[in-house]
């Protein structure tokens, strides 16, 4: 995790990647046993056979020759490999297969949208898609039921939606410190239901997180308010915890954890930092809106919590409707 952490910095040192790669002898040992680099680790094994710092030349020109996004690809693809327990060499003359597109699909899908798009923060996005990639490593091992992996599916694409609208509202905004976060922010948020359908699967009927999401999603306003409130009567917890915890656990994203914990009631952090407030609220008023049905008059739908976001974040409510369009095309 620490050579993605400090991938999300800006521009780390190939030394520090390179440091933190060998202090995991595994990872190290993979790492040298990439197809791509096969002939030419073959010839720096020649060259410094007498260099008692061998394996860590290799290991720095090797991060070098991929420069640090693939580096860091490497080690995720790592990663995801062994929960899958699957992928890896096995013997020394075996090669480790790289195949971004593959193996960290989320991940990848988020930097290029956000990349794309031209928003700031796309090193935040690879790592907000690969919580999503983690869990359907995890789920993939234990062969979990369809139900969990479509509602993996459908959170991704709702926290991809949610992701573009809060980047383009936040166009808005001529100074705020979560910039670079807001798009990973949002796409994250909505990871908990993931967990839900897994604690409470459709097997307890009335008592399931399918049956009560469908009830919710038969209302034309107020169905993300419903759900908000609705799944912390019925289940005694609610889906935005288990987001937070979610990125508690991995620990890639430091402050924005409380803006994802609190999606759900923004208010909670009004009074503790104004940047955060308003990143919270941000990701509370684009979830919201991007589940609505309707694709016109959308703030007509939205309750008074979502509302009064929008109000405190100073986006003009005639401009809604034309921002929702302009992040969706």
């Amino acid at each position: 995790m620490e050579v993605m952490r400090l991938n999300a910095n800006i521009a780390p040192s190939i030394e520090s990647i390179a440091h933190v790669i060998q202090s995991n002898p595994v990872y190290a040992a993979f790492f040298k046993s990439l197809d791509i680099l096969s002939s030419r680790i073959g010839n720096w094994e020649e060259e410094q056979k007498n260099n008692p710092k061998k394996d860590y030349v290799i290991l720095e020109r090797s991060v070098q020759l991929l420069n640090r996004n693939v580096a860091r690809n490497v080690v995720a693809s790592i990663q995801l490999n062994r929960i899958r327990g699957a992928g890896l060499p096995r013997t020394k003359s075996e090669k480790l297969v790289l195949s971004p597109r593959e193996q960290l699909r989320f991940a990848v899908l988020a930097e290029d949208d956000c990349l794309e798009r031209e928003w700031p923060g796309s090193e935040s996005a690879f790592l907000a898609g690969y919580h999503y990639d983690v869990l359907l490593a995890l789920y993939t091992t234990q062969k979990a039921s369809k139900e969990i992996t479509q509602t993996l599916e459908k959170s991704w694409k709702e926290g991809l939606k949610a992701a573009r609208l809060a980047a383009t509202l936040a166009t808005h905004f001529t100074s705020f410190h979560f910039h670079s976060s807001i798009y990973a922010a949002s796409l994250i948020a909505p990871i908990g239901k993931v967990l839900m359908a897994e604690l409470f699967p459709k097997e307890l009927l009335s008592a399931s997180w399918s049956q009560f999401t469908t009830q919710c999603e038969k209302l034309e306003t107020n169905n993300q308010l419903a759900l908000w409130v609705g799944e912390f009567r019925r289940f005694g917890l609610s889906y935005t915890e288990l987001s937070g915890l979610v990125v508690s656990f991995l620990g890639l994203f430091g402050p924005i954890e409380s803006a994802v914990y609190f999606h759900g009631d923004p208010q909670n952090l009004m009074n503790r930092n104004e940047d955060l407030y308003r990143l919270t609220a941000l990701i509370s008023v684009s979830l919201a809106l991007a589940s609505l049905k309707v694709e016109k008059d959308r703030v007509a739908h939205l309750n008074s919590i979502h509302l009064r976001c929008l109000t405190d974040l100073e986006i003009p409510l005639e401009d809604v409707d034309a921002l929702v369009e302009k992040a969706i095309k």
